[in-house]
């Protein structure tokens, strides 16, 4: 037995001990009174006796008890513990799990889960470290697991290490901490077995065998989802479960604390209506009880409807619902759904996401006659030009060849699309493009140029109908006269680009699609995209048909990744968030996040054209980014990380988390001391209860 915090209980004893005996010591003050005899005082000489100062005590039942219950009540400030299962480990890794759920408060006004698990770690490492021959090591997980201390016997390292553990909003991966445990655990056994194998001939064999196993001790909650394989780990396991306390139900745990959380918040704008924006929000509750929720939702700041939704609960299953809610943002907002706070997890009562604005793609047209085609009644360049002026566009700017390879030569960020009509372009420029005519040279492509006088007529004979561009498109009844013969070697070369075709005549492709890897525009882009139609508009009769115009829209849209670009922007507390924008090579990316968190990213020395990425941000909320260059019609400088995870709202802590160890399973107490204060507590309040009633006794006698 050995004592955690010795010298509390010695400055009790040295405190307490003397006022006792001086109470013991003190003489009474007493009135003289005149009497006619003291033969029937002699009782109260033995008392005068006592009470003169500087005078032996004599033996009493009741000093002897209350002494008694002052050095028990002392013991128990010092707290002893017990060991209670054996030898001390020879390593003991402390694994703290500080995911979002651990920041959940199982008792109103308590400390949350992570401030527990921690103040226990704290109790672990004065137990390890008592003796001075077990060494500690911390590691903190949420997404990615972290190593704080490695091994060490220095108790202020260890408790260093535990106090610079930071809550996160994360969701909590316990694989990845497991293998990292597992390789600090594994040279601590495989130093043992070398150590056994030696045989006689050292005193080190002996030591390790006697100082036993090394051993990881989960501080969680355990509310992990299910694993893609069985967890293990080669070495003892212990689970010390940190959750709500109370009594338990034929060997279910306690009920957790209530919570609602927001676990799903998505918008779409109206297809035939843009302005017009559906926001769906579900949420997720663990009471067992019906209960209705308002959910407010705000455009950058102001609230703009609440609509009360009802949590209905389900058997063995969280209560689930949704509400959807219509709104009107024609530009660039910022959306957050809230729900009243006052439940047991703060960090996912709000979820919030950039909508982008409407935006209509910038397209520059490059023609034979260039401005001059707008003009030109008996020109047949009028024909494609018209049809773009028709559609919605940001801006449709006309040049000719020559202007053409002055654009193109540098970047043509300022432009969404570029349409070649009848012109050939050298080479694939770094916007999408979409070509008519003789299409440029391109690697896995073999162009044939027909002379005028080797062309023909000819029809479509099948088309991609899965494709985005030629989804909505009936090209029967479309006769067309292509300008070049086109074989195409599909599929994707070692380095060059993809090419795909969408539509076949009786004389070859005549609509190919190629994604060029070369250039990517975009988060998340797998390259530029390209059409390549083999013939000019001119020279068919698809101007006359409905498809032209559909499949003009269809391919400016697809070619710009437009519903890729609308999609509402927002990141989870567990991935990568990044930003539209490029950071100055080597310069320093600021984000200011909530409560104050202020956070100094260094950006990358080759920074990627046209994204910034910022790594996971741990904790829920809105972050302002300031060091990016404003990207292409980019305006935000917001980006919203939410929680949206249903197992951590849910607040589930189990009395056991399922792993496998070469030792004690997880949820078994393994090699660590029991403290014994509580029952020195109850003692020592025996012990003066039996002096009151000794005090009773003799004054009635």
């Amino acid at each position: 037995m050995t004592f955690l915090e010795p010298a509390a209980g010695i400055t009790a004893f040295a405190l307490a001990m003397p006022v006792l005996v001086v109470l013991y010591l003190l003489k009474l003050r007493r009135r003289p009174m005149r009497v006619s005899s003291i033969l029937l005082w002699t009782a109260a000489a033995r008392d005068l006796d006592v009470n003169t100062p500087f005078r032996w005590i004599r033996p009493s039942w009741m000093l002897l008890l209350q002494a008694l219950g002052i050095a028990l009540l002392c013991a128990a400030l010092a707290r002893p513990v017990l060991s209670a299962g054996g030898d001390s480990p020879v390593l003991a890794v402390l694994v703290l799990d500080r995911s979002a759920s651990m920041n959940a408060v199982d008792e109103p006004g308590g400390p949350t889960r992570l401030e527990r698990a921690k103040e226990r770690a704290s109790e672990l490492v004065r137990t390890l470290t008592r003796d001075g021959a077990a060494r500690g090591a911390v590691i903190a997980f949420g997404t990615e697991p972290t190593l704080l201390a490695t091994p060490t016997q220095s108790r202020p390292t260890l408790d260093a290490a535990i106090e610079t553990i930071s809550p996160t909003d994360q969701p909590g991966d316990l694989d990845r901490a497991l293998q990292l445990a597992a390789s600090l655990t594994a040279g601590e056994s495989a130093g043992e077995s070398a150590g056994e194998s030696g045989g006689e001939s050292g005193n080190g064999t002996e030591s390790q065998s006697s100082r036993g196993q090394p051993i990881v001790i989960l501080l969680s909650d355990g509310g992990f989802g299910p694993s893609d394989r069985p967890r293990s780990i080669a070495a003892q396991v212990r689970f010390e479960r940190i959750g709500p306390e109370g009594a338990r139900d034929e060997g279910k745990a306690p009920p957790p604390p209530r919570n609602i959380g927001i676990v799903t918040c998505s918008a779409r704008r109206d297809e035939t209506d843009p302005s017009r924006v559906l926001v769906l929000v579900g949420l997720v509750s663990n009471s067992a009880r019906s209960e209705p929720v308002p959910v407010a939702l705000a455009i950058d700041g102001q609230i703009t409807q609440t609509r009360t939704v009802t949590l209905q609960p389900a058997a063995d299953e969280p209560s689930r619902a949704t509400v959807t809610l219509a709104i009107n943002v024609p530009g660039e907002s910022l959306l957050t759904a809230t729900i009243p706070p006052g439940d047991a997890l703060p960090s996912d009562n709000e979820a919030s996401i950039i909508l982008p604005a409407i935006r209509r793609p910038s397209v520059l047209l490059v023609q034979q006659n260039g401005p001059a085609a707008a003009s030109a009644t008996r020109s047949p360049d009028w024909l494609l030009g018209d049809a773009l002026g028709e559609l919605r566009l940001g801006t449709l700017r006309r040049v000719g060849p020559g202007q053409a390879q002055e654009l193109l030569a540098g970047a043509t960020e300022d432009f969404d699309v570029v349409v070649f009509d009848g012109v050939q372009a050298p080479r694939l420029p770094r916007t999408p493009s979409l070509h008519f005519g003789v299409p440029p040279a391109i690697e896995g492509l073999k162009v044939t140029a027909l002379p005028a006088g080797s062309r023909r007529p000819t029809t479509i004979l099948s088309w991609d109908r899965t494709n985005p561009t030629l989804r909505e498109v009936t090209l029967d009844g479309l006769l067309c006269v292509p300008s070049a013969r086109v074989d195409v070697s599909e599929g994707r070369d070692a380095a060059g680009p993809r090419l795909s075709v969408l539509a076949r005549s009786d004389q070859g492709p005549v609509i190919i699609g190629v994604q060029d890897a070369a250039f990517g525009r975009g988060i998340g882009s797998g390259g530029t995209r390209h059409l390549l139609v083999t013939f000019p508009v001119s020279e068919s009769n698809w101007p006359l048909f409905p498809s032209f115009p559909i499949f003009l829209s269809a391919a400016l849209d697809d070619l710009t990744s437009r519903a890729a670009r609308e999609v509402p922007i927002s990141f989870r507390t567990g991935e990568e968030a990044s930003i539209a924008g490029t950071a100055r090579a080597g310069g320093r990316v600021v984000l200011s996040g909530p409560e104050g968190r202020r956070i100094e990213i260094s950006a990358a020395a080759e920074p990627e054209p046209g994204i910034t990425r910022l790594g996971v941000l741990d904790r829920a909320g809105v972050y302002v980014v300031s060091g990016v260059s404003a990207a292409e019609r980019a305006s935000t400088r917001l980006v919203p990380v939410n929680v949206l995870d249903a197992q951590e709202s849910s607040l589930t802590s189990p009395l056991g988390v399922e792993i496998t160890g070469s030792g004690t399973a997880g949820g078994a107490e393994g090699p660590i001391r029991r403290e014994l204060w509580p029952w020195a507590v109850v003692a020592a309040l025996v012990l003066l209860t039996s002096e009151w009633f000794l005090y009773v006794f003799r004054a009635r006698v």
